[in-house]
């Protein structure tokens, strides 16, 4: 493309210094916005530049900015603090300020494409970047009496008028390519200069030289000028087609995998990332730039232009190495990466994959890459069967590839000397932002390489001598890592990075993952401190050099905001090597112990892999040393994402209230009024007494007794009795903590804290059970038409004084009434949000627990709905999910649960309510029923019922008896549908689902109350009554176990395992106890309808403990109680599609439970799946084939795996074509994973079992045929499974079972014959050994002599004859016999013996099949036939007279006709009459 001689707005320019050939204006514009002149290196081609993309900048018109930076001016105060004034005033400039910015949209659209003249004001912006080159209004770092000069926003310091440098030049002609130009900043009065050379502080670049700043006009400066250099010229179709710069991924069109470059274990690869989202999902390490064959020339990318491919992350190019073995790859090449761009093996060219419609690549178009070498041999990329994965550990595919998913497979990419369809790849471009997000990492990253590496050049450390002051600069890492702090929360920078708080960003956090910054910031610390391996500073003197520490500080601040919410990057987080140190530092006040809290607090896995006895020891130790400790830590110890861990309660709790670790906590003591006192044991033997009021007053305590509370709360989480009596025992009793809880002098944050132990201990314990209103099951002697609430528990209250108390909680519901009323008008803090949401825990459980009547539950939701409604708040930020805002939304979602619990207890009680009222019509009465009665057809009365229209509406009208209770809609005086269409609105996910189900259940309430009656389960036999109170006993004691924890379980010969197991075995015999299968399938829909499958569960969770190893005894005694419970599991779900629908979403957890060889787990996924069509074509089937794979083994263990993936490809009789792909390459690599063995041939497994064998290439061939054909994508994969040599060897070996050869026949047919993609087979040497044998195979198996087909027989010959049409009319048409006349020798043969099987044999399907094909091959080999018909030596077939005479199905009469009729039969025949039934095939 030629360039323009003038320059125009839109063009893409470089500023190159004047008076340094080789020096340009450059700037990285992300992690340093500083701009400086950067050289640019030489290579063997002539001028070229490294990442000469950070130095082009886009022309564009000068845009406005008068309303943006006086609306910047009112976005420091907040909108509540603004006057009406300037509520107003801000208003009007944010709708000025969008006006504002659709003008300069429109300016830009007007001038692009218009020159530019001399003296025209313009605006550079930086390309990578997207900000625009501005004089800053501060001195610059080398320089101070000029200005520094960066990229930024825009804004009117960047205006810059463009004038000549010399008078040949005027004002108003255009500017040229190549001009000498000044470029003079408008609103700072100074001119573009080049300055002193930066100091090596100041170096963020490899390639830094001299500062760009500002200089005055006045004063006698010299005048700098920039020469024009062009890069790209503006088109108006640019944004058609691909270009120079653009950044895209290349995901194969087959596999549908991302083309990614990453160094694994020291081992640089080019490989493809396969994964079921890789069309939408994006690794960092798939992104590609393309530049043309000169760097610094920009434009438009064309078919016949050879380019380059530019690694984004690593900054490596794509290029072809020559091989000095052939054995690696084709004709002696290999794909691989190089820093050098100036090889001529970097560059590529690219091909359509399809239709060339114009001589540019287009932008979203799919090519096929190709590279020609130097001796003019052409390479295309192509894709191989090299995993780079294979020999990973779990761990390691972790760390190195970013997944843990063995289904994932990364073949390596290579090369091959010819062009196929098959290695296309789509260019699928990135989003801009994320291209910043990378490219913002990758800037800062070599910035903390260079301050590790300084911080290792120092001599080795000694205690007498520490580093000199001033040895190591911490200003730069510290702004670094603060600036990375903003980064992750996408916040804007802020003065404090340490007291920041905002929600991170998830996106990223990826980035941060996938590009490894946790390694590079561990390796700062490591370099830091002389305990992990560094020379500048000991621990223990880290709080006595305050830069130091900040740094660490900020590290661990950074690494908290890097895994917070996001269980991958915990997971990365996560290594013993890592966690060893977080230990370590967990006393040394660096937040290491608040980054240990937030691994575990959501994470059990973590916690269970990396913590002991022995840790929870020293971590309890570290929190012996003060009480700046925080003790946040050992509570994420003792409860994991709200569900409490036995084993860590038990041995905190056995040592916090020991003499040894009595200074760590706040002891509390009763004062004779009943009050708490806390008592603090110092560490020197006194003690003094604090009351609530004196700790609260003081920042750090409340903190302090608010985190030894919320620890409290943990440790007695989940009815641990033994912990609650401890506690008691020490003050924490009923009254002094409903006192505390109602105490409205205690900050909010404690207060909250109080309320979770009154919690945890009072209501969250025994033996308050929760009284079950949803449910599908109901027992016909116990309808009743009242509400079932529980007005008081009298129960011995044997934790406080051994007497019996009246649980009623009249003064706990008065408490939260009295709070509710509090906080109903007025704006919640976020200590006051955490207080409500304390205080809704306690009010849902008492709801559930059945404490409250239906006016009670009515005058709460008074309360709540107002809290609810947010349409007051303010406008700009209720909607969006930040720190302030994210604690609010939490507690709207806290009401909407409770909403909805009340709304599902409210259509339980409708649905008793009617079936109450179908009762009492049993029982002679009229209420909801009309009697009518038919004597015109049986002469006696007959009942029909039907619904009586009123009484059904009463249910629903609030003003009828009926109706009174569900007034629920009018809550808090104004109706609940306007809040919750409002609350739609909020971007919280959670909050908007469960609002939108409490929308649908208001439009919805008639229709769900008959679709609930009618799925109700009655039991009215004596039977089933007695069935479901046993049931009901069973899942109470094994709730009992389960809460008792693993110790119950840990000995096969305790009286919990014999109790378990004799549960266990009457639960599986109840599900199969009548030989009537109605009757069974009544009992299992009552275990589904009960919640006793979720304590087996939980049984056998608890019996699989932490243990992994097989040869463990104690998970070999476990397998006691988890045999039982996989029994009980596949009784139940067996033949009952609810039930698997039920225990479907648990599948994976129970399939890792049940991961022992000796436990029937693959049956348990063969029931589940079933016949089942919506759960085989679940997209949650990953996970299940995962396991299935771990199963693949030995030969012995073959059966079940294989069974439970035949259950996955067919639901009944119909193919999931969706299966078909997973299933096929989880085979594949079961077959790789042998080292060497095959299924067939010379290297086949001796060991594997033939029926094995047959079985496995059975399910290769489900996985081939659809419900419309076949399986492209897998007849693809199994070419290189299944070649033609190894199953021409199978149909050949004379002691190969008929079962065999029958699947291997249709597999030769179906992966390598039946294709039109191509004709390779047919000239495929095994093939014409296959053909040679089927006339032996036909005679030896019979065919021409028996009477009668055993099934067998019958398959096997139709597969052959299928196999040979599909051999005539796919692979031999327009064959040139000429080239092996043997060949032809061969197939005419084989006709003769297939006319030679229609005259002889007795069978008519046979003959009939038969005539079928040789009807088919006909049209395609009719030198076969003619060659047939010339030969006397071969037998001919009798007189077609004497066929039709034998025949006598029509079908088979004409297709004997039509044969003769074309020729093959050397007979006359006469047609058949009109109306004889003889069908033809023409």
């Amino acid at each position: 493309m030629a360039y323009r001689d003038f320059l125009c707005y839109g063009d893409v320019i470089a500023l190159k210094y004047d008076e340094d050939t080789d020096g340009f204006l450059c700037t990285e514009g992300l992690a340093n916005s500083g701009c400086y002149l950067s050289s640019i290196s030489r290579g063997s081609d002539g001028d070229v530049a490294l990442n000469f993309r950070d130095c082009v900048f886009e022309v564009m018109p000068r845009l406005q900015y008068e309303y943006a930076e006086h609306k910047d001016s009112l976005k420091s105060k907040p909108k509540a603090l603004m006057t009406p004034a300037e509520a107003d005033r801000h208003k009007r400039m944010k709708v000025a300020t969008q006006r504002e910015l659709d003008q300069n949209d429109a300016e830009q659209a007007r001038m692009q494409g218009k020159s530019v003249t001399y003296g025209s004001i313009i605006q550079l912006i930086h390309v990578r970047s997207r900000r625009f080159l501005m004089v800053a209004d501060r001195s610059s770092e080398t320089e101070k009496d000029s200005l520094l000069v960066s990229v930024d926003h825009g804004s009117e310091a960047a205006w810059f008028r463009i004038t000549p440098r010399f008078k040949v030049r005027v004002e108003g002609e255009k500017v040229c390519i190549d001009d000498l130009v000044v470029l003079q900043a408008v609103k700072r009065k100074c001119n573009l200069h080049v300055g002193k050379p930066l100091q090596q502080g100041l170096v963020v670049s490899s390639k830094a030289e001299r500062e760009v700043n500002a200089s005055p006009i006045t004063g006698g400066a010299r005048v700098v000028a920039w020469r024009v250099s062009s890069y790209f010229a503006f088109t108006n179709d640019s944004a058609q087609f691909l270009k120079s710069g653009d950044v895209f991924r290349l995901v194969h069109a087959e596999e549908e995998g991302n083309m990614c470059y990453q160094v694994v274990k020291d081992d640089p690869h080019v490989f493809l990332k396969l994964a079921d989202d890789a069309k939408t999902s994006i690794d960092s390490h798939s992104l590609w730039e393309v530049e043309l064959a000169t760097a610094m020339k920009g434009g438009l990318v064309a078919w016949s232009k050879s380019v380059r491919f530019r690694h984004l992350t690593s900054g490596r190019y794509l290029c072809v190495e020559r091989l000095e073995s052939l054995a690696d790859g084709p004709v002696g090449h290999t794909l691989a990466t190089t820093s050098d761009q100036s090889k001529a093996t970097t560059l590529f060219r690219l091909e359509a994959a399809g239709v060339q419609e114009t001589e540019l690549v287009p932008r979203k178009g799919k090519v096929r890459i190709v590279h020609t070498d130097n001796d003019g041999i052409k390479l295309w990329l192509t894709t191989t069967d090299v995993d780079i994965s294979s020999g990973l550990t779990d761990m390691e595919r972790l760390r190195e590839l970013d997944t843990q998913r063995p289904l994932v497979k990364f073949p390596r990419v290579g090369l091959r000397p010819m062009p196929s369809d098959s290695d296309a790849f789509h260019i699928v471009h990135c989003p801009v932002e994320l291209i910043d997000q990378v490219n913002y990492v990758l800037s800062v990253k070599p910035r903390l390489e260079a301050f590790t590496n300084k911080l290792l050049e120092l001599p080795p450390y000694k205690d007498s001598k520490p580093p000199p002051p001033g040895s190591v600069s911490f200003d730069l890492a510290i702004g670094v890592v603060s600036e990375l702090i903003f980064y992750a929360t996408k916040s804007p920078m802020a003065k404090d990075a340490m007291t920041h708080k905002a929600l991170p960003d998830r996106s990223r956090q990826k980035v941060l993952r996938e590009l490894k910054l946790p390694d590079l910031l561990f390796g700062v610390i490591s370099a830091l401190t002389v305990e992990d391996g560094g020379r500048y500073i000991r621990l223990a003197n880290l709080l006595a050099d305050k830069k130091a520490h900040l740094l660490m500080r900020l590290i661990y601040r950074l690494l908290y905001h890097y895994s917070r919410d996001y269980s991958k990057n915990e997971f990365s987080l996560a290594r013993p090597d890592r966690f060893r140190v977080f230990q370590v530092h967990s006393g040394f006040k660096v937040g290491s112990a608040g980054l240990l809290a937030s691994l575990f607090s959501k994470n059990f896995r973590v916690l269970e892999r990396l913590v002991g006895d022995e840790e929870i020891r020293r971590f309890m130790d570290v929190a012996k040393t003060g009480r700046s400790v925080r003790l946040d830590l050992l509570t994420a110890l003792a409860s994991c994402n709200g569900k409490p861990v036995l084993k860590n309660q038990n041995a905190i709790c056995k040592r916090l209230f020991t003499d040894e670790y009595i200074s760590v906590l706040y002891h509390s003591e009763l004062t004779p009024e009943g009050r708490i006192v806390w008592v603090d044991h110092e560490p020197s033997g006194g003690e003094k007494r604090y009351t609530t009021a004196q700790l609260a007053s003081k920042e750090e305590t409340c903190e302090f007794l608010s985190d030894q509370i919320d620890l409290l709360s943990a440790l007695v989480a989940g009815r641990h009795v033994e912990n609650k009596k401890a506690l008691i025992s020490r003050g924490y009793q009923y009254q002094p903590l409903l006192a505390l809880m109602r105490d409205v002098t205690v900050p909010p944050m404690l207060r909250g804290s109080f309320v979770r132990l009154f919690y945890a201990m009072y209501v969250d314990t025994r033996p308050f059970e929760v009284v079950v209103h949803v449910g599908s099951t109901r027992v016909w002697d116990e309808l009743s038409d009242q509400p079932i609430t529980k007005a008081a528990f009298k129960v011995k209250n044997e934790l406080e004084t051994g007497e019996t108390k009246d649980f009623s909680f009249d003064d706990v519901k008065g408490a939260l009434k009295e709070y509710f009323a509090s906080v109903a008008s007025v704006t919640l803090t976020a200590g006051e949000n955490y207080l409500m949401l304390s205080f809704m825990m306690i009010l849902k459980e008492l709801m559930a627990y059945g404490f409250y009547s239906w006016n009670g539950i009515y005058e709460v939701l008074d309360l709540l709905i107002p809290i609810l409604d947010g349409r007051d708040d303010d406008v700009d930020q209720r909607f969006k999910v930040t720190e302030a805002t994210s604690d609010l939304m939490d507690a709207k979602v806290q009401i909407l649960k409770f909403l909805s619990s009340i709304y599902d207890a409210r259509s339980s009680f409708r649905v008793t309510k009617m079936l109450y009222q179908y009762k009492q019509v049993i029982k002679g009465g009229h209420f909801m029923v009309d009697w009518k009665n038919d004597r015109e057809k049986q002469g006696v009365p007959e009942p029909t019922f039907s619904i009586n229209r009123k009484a059904f509406d009463d249910l629903f009208r609030t003003e009828s008896e009926a109706g009174r209770y569900f007034d629920f809609d009018r809550c808090g005086g104004a109706k609940l549908v306007p809040i919750l269409v409002d609350l739609v609105n909020y971007e919280h996910p959670e909050l908007v689902k469960l609002t939108l189900r409490l929308l649908f259940g208001f439009f919805t309430q008639r229709s769900a109350l008959l679709s609930s009656v009618s799925q109700v389960q009655l039991l009215m036999s004596e039977e089933l009554v007695k069935t479901f109170k046993m049931v009901g006993k069973w899942q109470s004691q094994l709730e009992a176990i389960a809460n008792n924890g693993q110790g119950t379980l840990s000995q096969a010969d305790s009286p919990d395992t014999a109790q378990v197991v004799s549960i266990l075995s009457s639960l599986t015999a109840h599900c199969f106890a009548s030989a009537v299968p109605s009757e069974n399938l009544q009992h299992q829909v009552l275990l589904r309808n009960s919640s006793v499958v979720d304590q087996v569960r939980r049984i056998a969770v608890l019996a699989r403990g932490g243990s992994t190893a097989r040869s463990d005894p104690e998970f070999r005694s476990n397998l006691v109680v988890m045999r039982p419970c996989c029994d009980f599991l596949i009784a139940f779900v067996r033949g009952n599609p609810a039930n698997q629908a039920a225990l479907f979403g648990h599948l994976d957890e129970l399939l890792f439970v049940f991961s022992d060889p000796a436990l029937p787990s693959a049956e348990l996924i063969v029931e589940t799946l079933r016949d089942n069509e919506m759960l085989v074509t679940s997209h949650s089937l990953d996970k299940i084939l995962r396991h299935i794979q771990g199963m693949l083994g030995p030969p012995n263990y073959l059966r079940p795996p294989l069974r439970a993936l035949a259950t996955l490809l067919r639901a009944g009789d119909k193919p999931i074509q969706t299966n078909q792909h997973p299933v096929a390459r989880v085979l594949r690599d079961f077959e790789k994973s042998r080292a060497g063995i095959t299924l067939l041939g010379p290297t086949a497994d001796q060991d594997m079992p033939s029926e094995y064998r047959t079985q496995i290439l059975l399910l290769f061939q489900q996985c081939l045929e659809t419900s419309t054909g076949i399986n492209v994508i897998v007849q693809r994969l199994l070419r290189t499974v299944l070649p033609v040599e190894q199953l021409a060897s199978a149909i050949v070996d004379v002691d190969s079972p008929v079962d065999l050869v029958t699947v291997c026949v249709k597999l030769l047919d179906l992966v390598h014959v039946n294709t039109d993609e191509s004709k390779d087979a047919g000239r495929h040497a095994a093939l014409w050994q296959v053909i040679e044998h089927l006339s032996a195979l036909m005679r030896v198996k019979d065919f021409l002599l028996a009477v009668a087909l055993s099934n067998e027989q019958e398959e096997l010959f139709l597969s052959i004859l299928t196999l040979v049409t599909h051999i005539a009319t796919k692979q031999l048409v327009d064959y040139d016999w000429s080239e092996e006349p043997t060949r032809l020798t061969t197939m005419t043969s084989l006709v003769a013996l297939l006319f030679d099987l229609h005259d002889r044999s007795k069978v008519e399907l046979l003959r009939f099949e038969t005539l079928s094909a040789l009807q088919e091959m006909h049209m395609s080999l009719p030198a076969a036939f003619a060659d047939f018909g010339r030969k006397p030596d071969l037998a001919r077939p009798r007189t077609a007279g004497a066929i039709l005479s034998r025949n006598t199905d029509s079908t088979i009469d004409s297709v004997a006709y039509d044969v003769a009729a074309a020729g093959v039969l050397d007979v006359e025949l006469t047609p058949p009459l009109p109306g004889s039934g003889v069908r033809h095939h023409y």
